[in-house]
């Protein structure tokens, strides 16, 4: 596998936007387009073409109601639906469609301070929300299909409200099963399995547990098919797990060239062929995977990397 360098883009230079508050915590960043990236900056969104020929249309913007900024946003590449929060107290959630920016729905009375993320289930039809201090909850919406004047619109309903322990910070729907859904708490990765009885859902909860012995804090995580979890922790190793059980299935420890000094997992990225670990010290890490689909790592193969 050959790395090229494409394109850098100063996601931080924000001089020509109204203030805002600084960051608390790293900008996310996504594809919605093979050329185009989706990230917060000042109060808006921002969409960034990263081609490199003159074809490249202007940068565009979805701006907050408010003057403190957007909380936090996800994409949904099958339904092409952006989610924001703006940073205010009952604060709602706004999907759009990309790229014409059309309103699709709004979602009412979830949290009472703020969005720490949000993210949709993979074929677009569910929705969560993380709700930070003061009410620790996750909250998940069905975006159901109705008809208004027999146009099609999505009328958004509540499915689940679920106390979290504590503080969390990361959502995430497992790919293969909208039943599940994983959220970041401390030192371990909390997983609700929705079941519907009779006309309303309960839930069962796994726990994937870092190593007993271990004195980190996960960092990050993401699932990959076949119900595996990846999990980055604080001194910069990846946990594998099985989501569905909370059993430990692998270890890959912190690897680092030339002297590096070994940092947090920062991010995790699945493709086809590889995971990519990202670490706070702008080490990049190219992991191999075996068969494909994010399901086993190929603890053999040489990692690749940049820094």
């Amino acid at each position: 596998m050959e790395l090229k360098h494409c394109v850098s883009i100063p996601i931080s230079d924000d001089s020509c936007l109204p203030p805002a508050p600084q960051p608390t915590k790293s900008t996310r960043v996504c594809f919605v387009s093979d050329d185009t990236l989706l990230y917060a900056v000042g109060n808006t969104l921002r969409l960034s073409s990263i081609a490199d020929d003159s074809s490249a249309s202007p940068d565009s913007f979805i701006f907050s109601s408010t003057n403190r900024g957007v909380s936090s946003f996800a994409f949904n590449n099958a339904a092409k639906f952006v989610a924001y929060t703006p940073r205010r107290l009952n604060p709602e959630i706004v999907v759009v469609k990309h790229p014409e920016m059309t309103p699709v729905c709004t979602v009412q009375n979830g949290t009472e301070l703020e969005y720490v993320a949000l993210d949709f289930s993979r074929d677009g039809s569910r929705l969560a929300g993380l709700g930070g201090v003061a009410d620790f909850k996750l909250v998940i919406y069905d975006l159901e299909v109705t008809k208004v004047k027999d146009v099609p619109a999505r009328n958004p309903k509540k499915i689940i409200e679920i106390a979290l322990p504590h503080s969390c910070d990361l959502v995430s729907f497992n790919p293969s099963d909208s039943n599940q859904v994983a959220v970041k708490a401390g030192n371990k990765v909390l997983v609700y399995k929705l079941v519907l009885l009779q006309s309303a859902y309960v839930v069962d909860t796994v726990e994937c547990m870092l190593p007993v012995l271990s004195t980190s804090s996960v960092t990050t995580f993401i699932w990959g098919l076949s119900n595996v979890l990846f999990v980055g922790d604080s001194t910069g190793d990846v946990h594998v797990y099985n989501g569905s059980s909370g059993a430990y299935l692998l270890e890959l420890p912190a690897t680092s060239p030339n002297g590096l000094e070994i940092s947090r997992v920062q991010s995790l990225v699945l493709s086809s062929t590889h995971l990519v670990v990202g670490c706070d010290n702008g080490l990049v890490q190219w992991r191999k995977m075996r068969g494909g689909g994010g399901a086993v790592l190929d603890s053999e193969a040489e990692v690749q990397q940049v820094s």
